[in-house]
């Protein structure tokens, strides 16, 4: 009877989530429409590896293709998509960044999605039309290892659309879709580097890193104390794991708590550690009156953007946790009482 109980509930475990997942999918694909009011489609090339919905591509020195997505206009007004080309950085909170940002990669002789990839700026939409939208890549016909890395972000522009302002300060809550676009000639194995630009202060203490090299570096550790510049007395202590770093991007660090500060003198030392490997870093700032009142200017605001993708997921995930909680406390209640 035992063993029956167990696969009963195994069964119907397994059909509770692929039911609940078949939900997701639809509530998923709603609330796009109702937000954004269109949805895309990307046709995938011969060259595409593994079945991503995004461009993962196997190309080779001097190609050219081009790449289609399809945009649908789900509403009865008309709708313009502004389309944004952007290369992959690194947020301050260690997640790869697909959208547009104002950070730059590292290495004059890196090579760029932006620098490689043309596409219109803009697409009209009348009510309930659909549209190709053609991507034009060249690849440069110097083979490089490594893999180069970018987003494509398509919102909506809203030309009667004026921002609210509230106190002085713009208010936003602005949705796209962003995918991404990989690029790869080799299956070299290329080993995790990492750098440091030392420490800053503006408002708040940063230690700068950097991933020198065209591979996405996962599974990032690091641990900084602050000190006094005359002392080994460890002030505060920073821990973080699983970041992820793109391709020869910077990661621009924030030590929260260091906004209060007394006006003087400090040192850091870093270690980061990736798989087997580990880099000991130092680094020193100094507080003055006029940094210390400095708004937090190091982090690329515009890498915060809201992104409809993660918003979406994080329901999902919360939702399914507390769907399964419930199931295995009922099934564990029958199974008690028999």
């Amino acid at each position: 009877m035992k063993k029956i109980d167990k696969r009963k509930k195994i069964l119907v475990f397994f059909i509770t989530l692929v039911t609940f997942l078949s939900m997701q999918v639809s509530v998923v694909k709603a609330e796009s429409e109702d937000i954004l009011g269109f949805t895309y489609e990307n046709t995938l090339p011969k060259n595409q590896i593994g079945k991503a919905t995004y461009f993962e591509l196997k190309v080779k020195p001097g190609d050219k293709q081009t790449l289609v997505t399809t945009i649908a206009n789900q509403t009865a007004n008309k709708k313009i998509i502004q389309i944004n080309i952007s290369n992959a950085t690194t947020s301050s909170a260690g997640n790869i960044n697909y959208g547009p940002s104002k950070e730059k990669l590292l290495g004059k002789e890196t090579l760029k999605i932006t620098e490689m990839l043309e596409a219109p700026s803009r697409v009209t939409l009348k009510p309930h039309e659909t549209k190709k939208v053609k991507f034009e890549l060249t690849v440069p016909k110097k083979e490089f290892d490594g893999i180069v890395l970018g987003g494509i972000q398509l919102k909506e522009v809203n030309e009667n659309k004026s921002e609210e302002v509230k106190e002085g300060a713009s208010l936003k809550n602005e949705y796209s879709y962003i995918y991404s676009i990989s690029l790869r000639e080799t299956e070299k194995d290329i080993a995790p580097k990492i750098t440091s630009s030392g420490a800053q202060y503006n408002g708040m203490a940063y230690v700068i890193l950097n991933n020198v090299q065209s591979i996405i570096t996962s599974k990032v550790a690091i641990n900084t104390v602050l000190m006094k510049d005359d002392s080994d007395k460890i002030l505060d202590e920073f821990k973080v794991n699983d970041y992820r770093l793109a391709p020869n991007s910077v990661l621009t660090l924030p030590l929260h708590g260091t906004e209060k500060l007394e006006i003087g003198k400090y040192r850091t030392q870093t270690t980061v550690e990736v798989e087997d490997k580990t880099w000991n870093f130092e680094g020193e700032f100094e507080v003055t009156k006029e940094n210390k009142q400095k708004k937090d200017t190091l982090i690329d605001e515009s890498s915060e953007e809201k992104g409809l993708n993660w918003l979406v997921i994080g329901l999902i995930c919360m939702s399914f946790v507390l769907t399964v909680a419930v199931i295995y406390v009922v099934l564990s209640k029958k199974n008690k009482s028999k």
